[in-house]
């Protein structure tokens, strides 16, 4: 069986994909995003198969509780309003 690669990030669409930090990961009770630029962002946060846990409207920084999640793999998928560009990055809790 051919192994699958790793993928921390995702992009989608044909623009230059968005930067931001997400740290710590893996993370224990507090997820911290800094977003790329002053702006307003949706962001949601799904299990792998598509479940949305989360989701909130953030302008640039953003600190979201994840304890209640079970230990596992999330996507984080952030769009920025301005433009709709979307970016995907996995985390682990």
């Amino acid at each position: 069986m051919a192994a699958v690669p790793h993928i921390d990030t995702i992009h989608l669409g044909a623009h230059k994909e968005l930067l931001f930090d997400v740290y710590p990961n893996p993370v224990g009770d507090q997820l911290q995003i800094r977003l790329p630029e002053t702006g307003y962002y949706d962001i949601k946060i799904t299990d792998l198969i598509g479940t949305v846990l989360y989701q909130g409207r953030f302008w640039d920084a953003a600190s979201i509780d994840v304890s209640r999640l079970p230990q596992g793999a999330y996507l984080l998928l952030f769009r920025r309003l301005k433009d709709g560009e979307v970016t995907v990055k996995r985390f682990i809790r």
